[in-house]
Formats: C-alpha cells, sequence, structure tokens
C-alpha cells in the first residue's frame, strides 16, 4: 500500500515536470513562429522591452 502511495506520487511528479516542460516548449515555438512571420513586430517589442528594462 505505502509503495502504491508512494509511486503514484512520483508519477504525479513526473507528469507535472513533463508537462511544464512541453507547455514551455510549444510557448518557444509560437514565439519563434509569430518571430519569423512579423519580424518587424518581433524586433519593435524586443526594443520596447529593453527600454522599459532600463529606465528610459
Amino acid at each position: 500500500m505505502l509503495r502504491s502511495i508512494v509511486s503514484s506520487i512520483e508519477f504525479e511528479k513526473f507528469r507535472r515536470n513533463w508537462s511544464e516542460k512541453n507547455s514551455m516548449k510549444r510557448f518557444l515555438r509560437k514565439r519563434l513562429n509569430s518571430a519569423q512571420r512579423f519580424p518587424e513586430l518581433s524586433v519593435s517589442l524586443l526594443g520596447s522591452l529593453d527600454r522599459s528594462r532600463c529606465g528610459s
């Protein structure tokens, strides 16, 4: 019984980590695709982000 509980907990940890990794990959893939389709928009967004971080 205890072994079953431990296995369930370990599987849930694995599933959660796997899901988070895959969702990050999907997010990055979408960003890459949009950057390739709209390069001028990506550059302007990155430029505005850099300026906001510098406090300008």
